[in-house]
């Protein structure tokens, strides 16, 4: 279990990058991927992370060096060795503790098998986060601890990568964009023929040939 990092980059970083590892991002309590989070596609899944914009968004902690980290509370008036805090290391616990959930109650599945449901469980958020910037960036979606432990195993089919070709900014009006799209089954093996069908809301764009099988 490896946090991506908190440096708002895209940028992968060692060990979250490495193999037989589940990197893991971090969401705002909106489904959001946070802003300090790296983005990476070695992103496997994300979690919430918290925000910093107020208390309420952070998560309940406690915090690293007992002696010298503290944390005052009006409502009891001793300092405490618990905090609010947020990054993607508030993140990563909670997949792990979906991690040893899975595995609790499915003593006999291997760990291939266990991180390929805790990951392919997730909930799509690919609608909250629409940016070229980090599209495909968070992993299969967002932890679904609930989704990991009940539901059958079947095929998840995400959004991985996107390459605008030879486009370091925005095209001009009545310019043909080359796209390439990435798709990454997340879960169980697919056995059938799949067909993907690109579409766009917006007007102003035409889409030429958007199916692929």
């Amino acid at each position: 279990m490896c946090a991506v990092g908190n440096n708002s980059r895209q940028i992968d970083l060692i060990p979250a990058s490495l193999p037989n590892t589940i990197a893991v991002a971090a969401t705002d309590n909106f489904d959001v991927v946070t802003d300090y989070s790296n983005k990476s596609y070695c992103t496997d899944i994300s979690a919430p992370g918290g925000s910093p914009s107020a208390v309420s968004h952070k998560i309940y902690s406690t915090l690293p060096d007992n002696s010298t980290f503290t944390c005052y509370e009006p409502a009891t008036g001793i300092d405490s060795t618990y905090g609010y805090m947020y990054g993607t290391s508030m993140a990563t616990p909670m997949v792990t503790s979906a991690i040893a959930l899975v595995k609790q109650n499915f003593p006999s599945l291997t760990f291939e098998q266990v991180r390929d449901r805790v990951i392919g469980s997730a909930d799509d958020i690919s609608i909250k986060n629409p940016g070229i910037e980090v599209m495909g960036k968070y992993g299969s979606g967002r932890l679904n601890i609930y989704n990991a432990l009940t539901e059958t195993s079947h095929p998840t089919i995400r959004m991985h990568s996107v390459d605008v070709q030879g486009y370091k900014s925005l095209p001009m009006q009545k310019t043909s964009v080359p796209i390439d799209l990435s798709l990454k089954n997340w879960w169980l093996d697919c056995n059938q023929v799949i067909t993907g069908t690109l579409r766009c809301s917006d007007p102003e764009v035409v889409i030429v040939n958007g199916v692929s099988t």
